[in-house]
């Protein structure tokens, strides 16, 4: 399964970046993408709009889930974490 939504605003990202995809490179991206539940699809094609790349990176998407995941601290610790002025 492919985000659809996703999909088109980064073949639009592309295209006004006047570095529009063909019917294949389309296809080949969809491919890519539809191991990835759709969350991921949704971040990865974000990340790369934001970053203005031409290219897809769930894989990278689904490591960084991976190491929220198993962090030793939380956001707030971080946050609250006043050891560097010290």
């Amino acid at each position: 399964m492919i985000n659809e939504q996703a999909l088109e605003e980064f073949i639009e990202a592309r295209a006004e970046a006047k570095k529009p995809m063909t019917d294949r490179a389309v296809k080949m991206l969809a491919k890519k993408l539809s191991p990835y539940p759709l969350e991921i699809q949704a971040q990865a094609i974000e990340r790369a709009i934001i970053a203005g790349w031409s290219g897809v990176f769930p894989e990278k998407e689904r490591q960084a889930v991976a190491n929220n995941s198993t962090r030793a601290r939380t956001l707030t610790q971080d946050l609250s974490d006043r050891s560097w002025a010290e």
